[in-house]
């Protein structure tokens, strides 16, 4: 505390009094004492709305950016599916293209068997009957073993044969006969009940004649 004069009388007086304490004039503060100072009410002031301001700019340019980022993500994710789809449509379409192509050739495969089993089934029936005059090819007129021909004379009478011609697989033949057929092995037949053996692979042509009599086919595998 300090000690002033009043400015009227001259009297002193303290610096915290509000009016001279002789004449009563009133004394102008010059500094706010200790206590009022450190006990001033605070200052009301209105907070700044612009932090809120920003904050709202902020999470609207936030949102703006998730939002494009989420749909720059699922239009890739959208184009990405869609491309996978496409190939896996294109590797359908082929894999369909082969089953098909498979599926005509197992068809093909299927007929030739059919057609070829049509040829030799029929001719199993022969082996206990007579071979008609003609050229039979083993493996597609006749099935592959070994055969017991037997030669039945028409008249038992007659004192001529017939004839038989093999030609082996792969062989083009060594003899020739007065029609021009090459064959390797030749039996002709002189008696009624004559026999001959003979191992056939396929590939092998038989030619018969059958003017006098017939040759039985009799087989074993």
């Amino acid at each position: 505390m300090a000690i002033i004069k009043c400015p009227e009388c001259g009297r002193e007086v303290s610096d915290r009094a509000v009016k001279c304490s002789e004449c009563g004039t009133p004394l102008a503060r010059t500094q706010f004492d200790e206590y009022d100072y450190f006990h001033m009410p605070p200052r009301t002031e209105k907070p700044s709305k612009l932090p809120i301001i920003l904050t709202a700019i902020a999470g609207i340019i936030l949102a703006a950016t998730v939002g494009i980022s989420v749909r720059v993500i699922d239009g890739k994710t959208m184009m990405t599916g869609e491309t996978k789809l496409v190939q896996l449509r294109s590797e359908l379409a082929s894999i369909s293209s082969e089953l098909n192509a498979s599926k005509s050739q197992l068809d093909s495969i299927k007929a030739q068997i059919e057609s070829q089993s049509k040829k030799i089934e029929p001719l199993k029936d022969i082996y206990d009957a007579s071979l008609a005059a003609g050229t039979y090819t083993v493996g597609t007129d006749l099935a592959p073993g070994i055969y017991h021909f037997t030669y039945t004379l028409k008249n038992p009478d007659d004192d001529w044969g017939d004839y038989l011609y093999v030609t082996y697989a792969g062989s083009e033949g060594t003899e020739e006969t007065l029609g021009g057929t090459k064959f390797d092995f030749r039996v002709e037949a002189e008696e009624d009940g004559e026999q001959v053996s003979i191992k056939l692979d396929s590939g092998s042509k038989v030619s018969v004649t059958a003017e006098y009599g017939n040759w039985n086919p009799g087989m074993t595998n």
